[in-house]
């Protein structure tokens, strides 16, 4: 490699790893709550995987990509890919052609749409309604893991009723397989796996349990999965609590 050639290499490399430290500290500074029980490594992480997702879809702009990473915060790690939030495909597929300032700006537009038809654009009455998670026991899980293709969206209507209408009839069905197949993955379960993982990718993403930001959830609820006798309301609590600092995040989105 030409010496002009390894130094400009290495310009992009400091440049790069600078808007990596600056857009986790942005994360860490406007949703402390949300990204607590993150280690710093999984912030990094999850900054980078978002950061490459941006580029990978033209946002090369720090604006864009701060904005990207924001989105991958409050939608999920794999936003991008997740059937629930197959209307923003287009604006992140660039069809039709438009400027990446441009798109990154309607796309705000359409969350915001999204936030005030699917949650009723008030925070506190959004995070009120949450407190419906506390209801959730084992004997709901239960019944809903037995007949999950009725039950399963009845549980995530339960919730927040307006967001079903975002998602078509591909993305339920993809939610509630994904959900069958990792809950049943274990045959010693509980039994309420299925709906519980259902619920956590409602809330927080379909690969909500490999998002860097949410491995937490892992140690939380793999006793319950493998059957082990845990506390449902104990984990619903934690769920709901992560759930209005997730809403939070949502609201501050801007572009």
């Amino acid at each position: 490699m030409l010496p002009g050639s390894l130094a400009a290499v290495t310009a992009d490399n400091r440049s790069s790893g600078h808007v990596l430290r600056l857009a986790a500290e942005r994360l860490r500074s406007q949703f402390p709550d949300l990204i607590a029980p993150a280690s710093p490594q999984e912030l990094t992480q999850a900054t980078s995987t978002a950061l490459a997702l941006a580029r990978g879809h033209g946002f090369n702009r720090r604006r864009q990509m701060y904005f990207m990473v924001h989105l991958s915060t409050a939608l999920g790690s794999g936003f991008d890919c997740d059937p629930q939030y197959r209307w923003l495909q287009p604006l992140l597929d660039n069809q039709p052609p438009m400027a990446a300032a441009q798109r990154s700006q309607i796309m705000c537009w359409h969350v915001d749409a999204f936030r005030v038809r699917a949650y009723g654009g008030v925070l506190a009455s959004s995070q009120a309604a949450l407190a419906r998670l506390l209801s959730v026991d084992q004997t709901m899980l239960s019944m809903v893991s037995r007949n999950l293709a009725y039950e399963g969206p009845r549980l995530l209507s339960s919730v927040f009723p307006r967001r079903l209408d975002f998602m078509d009839r591909e993305a339920m069905f993809s939610l509630l397989n994904a959900s069958r197949h990792a809950g049943f993955a274990n045959a010693h379960g509980s039994g309420g796996g299925p709906a519980l993982l259902l619920l956590l990718m409602f809330l927080f993403g379909h690969r909500v349990m490999s998002d860097p930001l949410r491995l937490w959830l892992r140690p939380l609820i793999t006793p319950y999965l493998m059957g082990a006798p845990v506390s449902v309301e104990a984990i619903m609590r934690r769920i709901s609590q992560h759930a209005a600092a997730n809403l939070d995040a949502l609201w501050k989105i801007s572009a």
